[in-house]
């Protein structure tokens, strides 16, 4: 796909990813399994860190959590792809922020730092940039609702830009020529998605994926492309959620985490799902504009 490039300079495949290592080991048959062995892990590793060592909420928490993100539409269908080598990153990186948001230690600058590198390296930008943009907005509502001196949420916020920028510089090797080639080869103007947004109808799919037929299936009734489209959460992980929410003991989480991950929810579904003016806001952003949400 990149005849002519120089050797790994572009993160299309994502073979400078740590999940990508593999690859780099392994004989082809074998590789893809070890690679989504190794996407499991990262996600169980940043549910553990976050819900567990950070939040301090049950036991059940982080097992469920990781089933649910690692078993979702998203994660299975773009398997073939960079996409998910990326997106498993991102429990880690919320958890990196929350260090950042509510700590006082200029060592929690290194932890964002490599998660911010390993998703640059993953192969899609556009996974990266989605992921940090949540991260900005938890942090400040995480960082106010703290009611700690805006002095330290400030210098939270320079050691989270000094992370990204350590992340930046970790991933240099491949980065720099990316933005080379996206800078002088490529016209991003044909890739503007203005308003593209999923159709509510494949939410049929969020408990049984083939409702609305599958993709070898002659006559399927998707209103978009089901790889795109497929928002699969399953009966099994929504069964074990109320199930915890009945039997579990009540535990508070951190001040702060709550509301801002609630209203980030409610906003990105309007977005994927509805569109109209949250969406337009979002792609007004720098990096948004030129992929479908």
């Amino acid at each position: 796909i990149s005849g002519g490039a120089q050797s790994l300079s572009q993160p299309n495949a994502g073979l400078l990813s740590p999940l990508s290592a593999p690859w780099w080991v392994l004989p082809t048959r074998m590789a893809p399994p070890a690679v989504k062995v190794m996407e499991v892990a990262a996600i169980a590793l940043g549910m553990q860190l976050l819900l567990r060592r950070r939040w301090r909420l049950p036991r059940v928490t982080a097992p469920v959590a990781t089933l649910v993100f690692a078993t979702s539409g998203f994660m299975l269908s773009f398997t073939n792809w960079p996409q998910t080598r990326t997106a498993a990153m991102l429990p880690l990186l919320l958890w990196a922020t929350d260090r950042l948001a509510v700590g006082s230690r200029w060592r929690d600058v290194l932890p964002m730092g490599v998660v911010v590198a390993s998703l640059l390296l993953g192969g899609f930008p556009a996974v990266t940039v989605s992921g940090i943009y949540v991260c900005v907005a938890y942090f400040l509502c995480r960082a106010l609702a703290s009611r700690q001196r805006w002095t330290l949420t400030a210098l939270g916020l320079l050691r989270a830009g000094l992370g990204c920028l350590l992340g930046v510089g970790l991933s240099a090797v491949q980065i720099l020529p990316f933005v080379y080639f996206s800078t002088h080869y490529i016209n991003f103007e044909g890739r503007s998605f203005g308003g593209a947004h999923l159709d509510a109808s494949v939410l049929a799919s969020t408990v049984v994926p083939s409702l609305l037929g599958t993709p070898d299936m002659r006559h399927s009734v998707w209103a978009s492309h089901p790889i795109e489209a497929m928002s699969f959460i399953g009966m099994a992980p929504l069964v074990l959620v109320v199930a915890a929410i009945l039997g579990g003991r009540r535990t508070r989480a951190p001040r702060g985490v709550i509301l801002p991950l609630t209203i980030i929810t409610l906003v990105l579904a309007t977005a994927v799902y509805a569109g109209g003016p949250v969406l337009r806001i979002i792609q007004v952003l720098p990096a948004m504009s030129s992929n479908p949400i």
